[in-house]
């Protein structure tokens, strides 16, 4: 007798209810999900718009483009709101995201109109702007409504710290003015001689000295050479004396001026080895080049008329240093304590350049550094053309920089408080940029592109500003 077993319709069914009951739960979790899901995204949307509007109108006010804008929405095609900023003269399009909107958008400041508060129409450079605004979920959605409210303030970074005043000989074609100024600075010194009744040695033809001096320890002596001068041995020290070389001067190792000594070469000077100006001395050539160190301490002078090319060079103690020409340095650059230096042409260093305690450094033309630069210290650098650097650049202490046309860094860049890094073109930073105890200021007339930025430096980017200006 077959014994076969099978479900009880009571079985089925509670099986069935069972089933149910699961399937339920599992749709409604999946429902919940999806819900939880969208509401999720909508709030990011909302929060991401809000940044975003906060973003736009921040840049257009420190700009100076939103004077005189004001908000207009409109419907498309798929019943959305259009949103943008308009005056006469600038648009702005705010692209949201679809199915957000913006609300109650009101600008509260000092003579704003009531009427029109989503206008904006007042740019004092000491106020502070107001800004409110509401970024809603549109209510027709299927998850309901949702709104980001914005209650913020923006201040204006005041003009002076956008401003540094260029020096006149900058904007000169050549030379000239660099060479200019330091005759200047010649006569206020005092390095200049010729006025005084000392004895004099007049040399007709070239002259070769091979010992290891040459001075005059009490008030100094005239020696003129009508024709070129050697000095062969392998380091002379010159003291107090003038000389005056009609034609060029050599040194065949390293030569030293000391103690108001003054030198003045008609034509080329050339060092084998080291240069060094020490303790108000002072050297007037037509050209010059250093095989090695060039070095400037204590008050001392450097007139080159045309073209300068050396190793290395250090420069400490208010030494003033000025080219009709370009400058070239096969090494590194030392500025410190109050030195200056003008170039009435390009400046191209192979390694890097440092500027140090009030150090002022201009040059008419392109600058090009191999390596890294910094300033510290309310040092400042002022290029008439382009600014290339290889490397990194810090600017720190009050100190800036400032190109009349684009500058390139292909390293990182940091800016710290109250420094400036601005240029009349563009700007391209291919590294990090970032601040250190405070955020600088990097501006721009025209466009700037940073490859990647530290979002928590703080840094006032300001690109395409008017005010960023001599």
């Amino acid at each position: 007798m077959s014994n076969e077993k099978g479900f009880t319709l009571i079985e089925l069914l509670g099986g069935l209810l069972l089933f149910s009951i699961v399937t339920i739960a599992a749709v409604s979790l999946v429902v919940q999900s999806m819900h939880n899901s969208a509401n999720a995204e909508a709030t990011n949307s909302l929060r991401n718009d809000a940044t975003y509007v906060t973003q736009v109108l921040r840049t257009a006010y420190e700009n100076g483009t939103l004077d005189g804008m004001c908000l207009e929405e409109e419907q498309n095609n798929r019943n959305d709101k259009n949103y943008k900023l308009k005056s006469a003269e600038n648009e702005i399009k705010l692209d949201l995201t679809d199915q957000n909107e913006l609300l109650n958008l009101q600008f509260s400041y000092v003579g704003s109109d009531s009427n029109r508060p989503d206008c904006f129409n007042s740019q004092s450079d000491k106020q502070t702007l107001q800004v409110n605004f509401t970024i809603s979920r549109d209510e027709s959605e299927s998850f309901g409504s949702d709104s980001y409210t914005v209650d913020t303030a923006f201040s204006k970074i005041p003009t002076e710290q956008l401003t540094i005043n260029l020096q006149e000989p900058i904007e000169e074609p050549d030379g000239d003015s660099q060479i200019g100024y330091c005759k200047i600075v010649d006569t206020e010194k005092g390095f200049d001689k010729e006025k005084k009744n000392d004895s004099v040695s007049m040399y007709d033809g070239d002259l070769n000295y091979s010992q290891s001096q040459y001075a005059s320890w009490n008030q100094g002596t005239y020696n003129i050479v009508n024709g070129n001068t050697t000095f062969s041995n392998n380091n002379i020290s010159i003291f107090k004396d003038y000389f005056k070389v009609t034609k060029d001067l050599s040194a065949k190792g390293s030569m030293d001026l000391q103690n108001t000594a003054d030198v003045n070469v008609d034509q080329s000077t050339i060092v084998n080895k080291d240069l060094k100006l020490l303790s108000y001395a002072s050297l007037d050539t037509y050209a010059l080049k250093v095989n090695n160190l060039l070095r400037l301490d204590e008050n001392t002078l450097l007139l080159v008329h045309t073209n300068l090319e050396v190793g290395s060079g250090g420069f400490y103690s208010n030494t003033t240093i000025c080219t009709g020409g370009n400058s070239t340095y096969n090494g590194s650059m030392d500025f410190h304590n109050f030195s200056i230096y003008k170039s009435g042409g390009s400046l191209n260093v192979s390694n890097n350049l440092n500027l140090f305690k009030l150090a002022n450094l201009s040059t008419v033309k392109d600058m090009n550094i191999g390596g890294n630069v910094k300033l510290e210290n309310s040092a400042k650098i002022e290029v008439g053309g382009s600014t290339t650097i290889k490397g990194g650049v810090e600017v720190k202490g009050s100190s800036s920089i400032y190109s009349k046309k684009n500058i390139v860094i292909n390293g990182n860049l940091l800016v710290q408080e109250g420094s400036i890094l601005y240029s009349d073109g563009d700007i391209d930073i291919k590294g990090t940029v970032s601040s250190d105890n405070g955020a600088g200021i990097i501006c721009s007339k025209g466009k700037i592109t940073i490859n990647k930025l530290n979002k928590a430096s703080g840094i006032k980017i300001l690109p395409n500003n008017q005010k960023c200006q001599k």
